[in-house]
């Protein structure tokens, strides 16, 4: 039997639909009061958001000449940049 899961917003509690959603957490100053991460959809991240300010992407700049890959621990994680292996080719001769 398959099970489907809802998500429901957590400010206004209307369903979620499949990938209109958003996550949002607020991280205290003080590390005593923990986290706290809520579930909204994306017009009400929207609306939190447009009173705050924008944020650049944390992590090493994706360099040319590489591959983007997901982490191999987490298939949602951000991309992180991979060299490609450069393979030399031995015995093969020129005609």
């Amino acid at each position: 039997m398959a099970r489907k899961t809802v998500v429901v917003s957590d400010m206004s509690g209307k369903q979620i639909a499949e990938g209109k959603g958003a996550k949002v957490r607020i991280t205290f100053d003080d590390a005593r009061s923990g986290s706290i991460e809520m579930d909204v959809t994306a017009e009400e991240a929207r609306a939190m958001g447009a009173k705050g300010r924008p944020v650049a992407r944390r992590g090493p700049a994706i360099a040319p000449g590489t591959v983007a890959r997901r982490r191999r621990h987490g298939v949602s994680g951000p991309l992180i940049p991979t060299r490609t292996p450069v393979v030399p080719v031995t015995g093969v001769t020129s005609a």
